[in-house]
């Protein structure tokens, strides 16, 4: 798409908007026109516009998909963006575009004003579960609500279980980042049950998102709510799981979950299968590094999250060894990829930080969670809500200390 296509809807989101909004209440109005003459003059007018605005929309779609949701995506650790929402030049599809164009150029008028006027229109679930997650970037975290709970009611509304289920997540997490742990449980558990629910529907094909699983597994187990982890494994290890353009990372979920699952079953995973799959990953990483495919599919926060994941799953039968050996890995292999200018690698150093923490490393743990603090202060200052979640943990190393 063209520097200069993309500068003049980026340049005038607001205006474009505005001319949206008075073609669609042209919509309105054609619909309540019994004078047939009327009634083709109004379509004139839409049919042009529409054209105009069509003839550059696809590509538009293309680059917002490429350039801001997919990056916002694999950025993201805690909430889950929805992008697959077709092709369609209608209402919806345009605002979804203007809502990324309008996060990406800091636009947060722009963006107040599509969560505000179109929360009530049909189909609007996939727009607000987005903005939902705009917003709570931008740390506005009373509106990120909002919007979430808008989404679920669209979706419930439309019986869109799955569109659902993601928005219920994003709420618990949400909810648990600010210690509302009732509700936090509540949300999860209704993610979780509507999951259940989809898989229910056929015989092992429910084609259930990788990303949506795994984060409510580790939600489940956080929680201590183990029967419904034990599902949601059963879930990823039993039935089809999908990922556009993602197999591999589809693949590793599925192989991680049945991991997981052994575990929970009583089956500890001492032995060679655990191996296989952290040297899988090991092989990955070094790949990484050299392959251009490898460094768009892997290094992003779900991936890093898998290894972690692993890694604990070591710590947990005492083979601290492996477990550190596969931290450092990751931080080698995303450091010779992305470099340290990236908030990723803040959220990066606060999971190792974590992970030292847990093995009794405190002062280890205190310098990998004071470069991520440095970090996330960098890119989205004081206030927001990772930052909260460091000063917490060295609050506490520092009482720890004393």
């Amino acid at each position: 798409m063209s520097e200069k296509v993309i500068s003049a809807y980026t340049s005038t989101c607001r205006s474009l908007l505005e001319k949206l909004q008075f073609f669609w209440s042209c919509d309105q109005i054609l619909e309540g026109a019994n004078n047939m003459r009327k009634r083709n003059d109004i379509l004139v007018v839409i049919d042009g516009v529409h054209k105009a605005q069509k003839k550059n929309f696809n590509s538009l779609q293309s680059y917002v998909d490429l350039t801001i949701l997919k990056p916002l995506s694999d950025c993201e650790a805690m909430f889950i963006i929805l992008t697959d929402r077709g092709n369609t030049f209608n209402r919806l599809n345009v605002l979804s575009a203007l809502s990324a164009l309008a996060y990406k150029d800091d636009d947060e008028a722009c963006l107040e004003e599509i969560a505000d006027q179109y929360q009530d229109h049909v189909g609007v679930g996939h727009l607000m579960n987005n903005l939902g997650v705009m917003f709570s970037k931008r740390m506005q975290y009373e509106r990120s609500v909002t919007c979430y709970k808008r989404a679920k009611r669209s979706f419930e509304h439309e019986h869109d279980h799955l569109g659902n289920a993601v928005a219920t997540l994003n709420l618990a997490v949400l909810y648990k980042l600010f210690g509302h742990h009732q509700k936090a449980l509540s949300s999860c558990e209704t993610a979780a049950s509507l999951c259940h629910d989809i898989s229910m529907r056929t015989a092992k094909d429910a084609l259930l998102p990788w990303k949506v699983l795994r984060r409510i597994a580790v939600l489940c187990q956080e929680f201590g709510n183990y029967k419904r982890y034990q599902d949601i494994l059963s879930i990823g290890a039993l039935y089809d799981i999908n990922g556009v353009n993602e197999a591999s990372t589809v693949n590793l979920t599925k192989w991680l979950m049945t991991l997981q699952l052994k575990e929970q079953n009583g089956v500890k995973s001492e032995g060679k299968e655990l191996e296989d799959f952290a040297c899988h990953l090991l092989a990955l990483l070094d790949q990484s590094c050299t392959d251009n495919l490898l460094k768009t599919e892997s290094l992003n926060a779900d991936f890093m999250a898998i290894v972690i994941i692993v890694a604990k799953m070591y710590r947990d039968i005492d083979h601290l060894e492996e477990a550190c050996k596969l931290l450092e890995k990751l931080e080698t292999a995303f450091l010779l990829v992305h470099g340290r200018k990236s908030s990723v690698y803040g959220s990066l150093l606060y999971e190792i930080g974590s992970f030292k923490l847990g093995t009794g490393k405190a002062s280890e743990a205190e310098i990998k969670l004071k470069q991520a603090e440095e970090i996330f202060i960098h890119y989205f200052g004081r206030d927001h809500h990772m930052v909260c979640i460091m000063q917490e943990f060295i609050g506490y190393l520092c009482c720890t200390k004393r």
